[in-house]
């Protein structure tokens, strides 16, 4: 049977109203889906960005699981500096039971920085025990998460996702909204998300654009960038670019189709 990955994620960012404070995340779905393999924990870790010297904050963090999974808890999380502007996270969500093949968890994780809209070096896999699952010894099977960033001034914003995974990651599809009010993070589970074009039906102020060119393999190292003014979006102060896409484990048959499902 074919080993899937599915990772679905749904990134937000505030644009200033009356200060430089950012609200930047990422917001999940990950499929666990090595067969004949279980795994209580799912660790995640990456690197935010805080300008003027401004330390990030997490503003929100959740998780839960697959009906089945157990009760799932954030176990531990860390912010370590890194450098100038520059902060490591660490996070850590542990279940007092086990997932198996083809079950899921969800997790959200919002920061408020200065200047930056980016999560970089994102990775993330599974553990058993405090154990990660290997492919060989040293290698873990990683999930197929991928950073991303957003820079540029006015309408030469630039999207970019970048693969710092260890495998080649598809990019199936990428969806774009903008909007004057947030999603909760617990709302981008929920399936009245909305389809491409058309009016959320639990948000109308939510409608989404496809971003074109996808899907594609996007390699270790690699990166895939999309103008927002090619997508018809020019941020406005106190706007949010909320960003929704579906990933997998090269090789694998497509899972979902991304507006059938929650994709975060």
């Amino acid at each position: 049977m074919k080993r899937l990955f599915l990772f679905s994620v749904m990134i937000l960012m505030l644009f200033p109203l009356m200060s430089n404070a950012l609200v930047v995340g990422v917001n999940a779905d990950v499929h666990f889906d090595y067969d004949g393999l279980i795994a209580n924990d799912f660790h995640i870790e990456g690197t935010v960005y805080s300008g003027s010297g401004i330390v990030p904050t997490v503003t929100k963090i959740i998780v839960f699981g697959d009906p089945g999974t157990g009760n799932w808890v954030v176990s531990q999380y860390c912010l370590i500096p890194d450098g100038p502007n520059r902060w490591k996270f660490y996070a850590d969500f542990k279940t007092d039971g086990y997932i198996v093949w083809c079950q899921w968890i969800h997790f959200g994780i919002m920061f408020d920085v200065d200047a930056y809209n980016v999560i970089a070096d994102l990775i993330g896999w599974w553990t058993l025990d405090g154990m990660a699952l290997l492919e060989e010894p040293g290698q873990y099977k990683q999930a197929p998460i991928t950073g991303f960033n957003v820079f540029g001034e006015g309408p030469q914003k630039i999207y970019r996702i970048t693969n710092n995974t260890n495998m080649p990651v598809v990019i199936k599809a990428v969806d774009m909204a903008v909007t004057n009010e947030p999603v909760p993070l617990e709302g981008m589970f929920t399936t009245g998300l909305g389809r491409v074009g058309e009016q959320s039906p639990m948000y109308p102020y939510l409608v989404w654009k496809r971003v074109p060119g996808l899907p594609m393999i996007l390699h270790p190292g690699q990166i895939f960038e999309v103008p927002l003014i090619q997508m018809g979006i020019i941020m406005e102060p106190g706007t949010h670019l909320q960003i929704r896409g579906d990933q997998s484990m090269e090789g694998t048959k497509d899972p979902i189709i991304v507006n059938d499902k929650s994709v975060h």
